[in-house]
């Protein structure tokens, strides 16, 4: 890693990668006073509030059709998550290899909307102050830049991050305690002219009810939650309004969100494990990650590829490929090779 480096001119930049070509290229979300002295002595001055959404974090289905792992000894080859042990040899020595497929990235692309809106609405920013990228890999980056944010510590970011996940949201926040009565869960439950999570709980009370929320039938709707906290008793109805609200947290690493001297990866710049771009999104709902963070061409590569299952790239599906010689396109042979399971020929 070579860190401390600072630039003046973005030509400065260019000049250094084309000098060193290195593998990934990362940039710092702090600002410092002298960003090339040591870490003690550069002189905080803010930070971005950046977020990560990875599809790998997630448990998708999907994974167990396109992730594979590879025993070292006996070269046996398996789908899905890594054994303990080689199910043909008994060896412990298992790499594994974890990919992205269309679903993967559609699983990302809902939670990076999740997160657009919360912050658009919940905390008031503007589109000018958010920039989404898409990682190059597995999901998305998103970056709050040129705020009031960039002044927030440590501490407030991991109040940042609680809001976002939901961590601390519990029935008593719409006015479910136990012991209540009716008339007081009635007089505490949000409306919907509520802003931020009350809003939002209601929300999603109304779609799980079957019951449209306004204010015509404001009572008749808050008696119907009413009625169902009571059938369930304060524990079961917990363990509903949590299984009830877990697609509405976006699913975020919270150790980004809370590490003010986090570096990312830089945009425009290829993801070193895929070869695709760090890509600028400027319309979420029309951006493909297999369309539009793919920069290399077609023309035909020679190269040995040892274990990889089904991928596409720009429309064209490749693979399976095990042990064999084949020519590909350059964009799919440069992934392959930044996979780190193929060799040039």
């Amino acid at each position: 890693m070579v860190r401390h480096v600072s630039f003046k001119t973005s030509g400065d930049l260019k000049a250094f990668i084309i000098k060193e070509v290195p593998k990934s290229m990362y940039y710092s979300v702090a600002y410092y006073n002298e960003p090339t002295y040591k870490m003690q002595e550069k002189g905080l001055k803010g930070a971005d509030l950046v977020f990560d959404i990875d599809c790998d974090d997630m448990n998708l289905k999907c994974k167990k059709e396109h992730d594979i792992w590879t025993c070292s000894e006996c070269k046996n080859i398996g789908t899905g998550n890594r054994p303990k042990k080689c199910n043909s040899c008994s060896g412990e020595r298992i790499s594994q290899l974890n990919l992205s497929c269309e679903k993967c990235l559609d699983a990302s692309k809902i939670e990076i909307i999740k997160l657009l809106d919360l912050l658009y609405e919940d905390f008031g920013l503007s589109s000018n102050e958010i920039k989404t990228y898409f990682s190059g890999n597995m999901g998305y980056h998103l970056s709050i830049e040129g705020s009031i944010l960039e002044e927030v510590n440590q501490m407030g970011r991991i109040e940042i991050s609680d809001y976002v996940t939901g961590k601390t949201l519990k029935p008593e926040t719409i006015g479910f305690f136990q012991g209540i009565s009716p008339e007081e869960i009635l007089s505490r439950l949000p409306t919907i002219n509520d802003v931020g999570r009350r809003k939002r709980v209601i929300e999603i009370f109304s779609k799980k009810l079957k019951i449209k929320y306004s204010e015509d039938n404001d009572s008749e709707f808050k008696k119907e939650i009413i009625n169902v906290f009571y059938r369930k008793k304060y524990h079961k109805f917990n363990k509903l309004f949590f299984d009830t609200l877990s697609n509405m947290n976006p699913n975020i690493d919270t150790t980004v969100t809370t590490d003010i001297h986090r570096i990312f990866r830089l945009p425009g710049t290829l993801h070193g494990d895929t070869g695709l771009i760090k890509a600028k999104v400027e319309n979420i709902d029309k951006f493909n990650p297999l369309e539009d963070a793919v920069v290399f061409g077609e023309d035909l590569v020679e190269i040995y590829v040892e274990a990889v299952p089904k991928f596409k790239l720009k429309g064209q599906v490749f693979g399976k490929y095990r042990s064999q010689k084949v020519k590909l396109p350059l964009m799919a042979a440069v992934y392959l090779l930044s996979l780190n399971v193929a060799k040039l020929v």
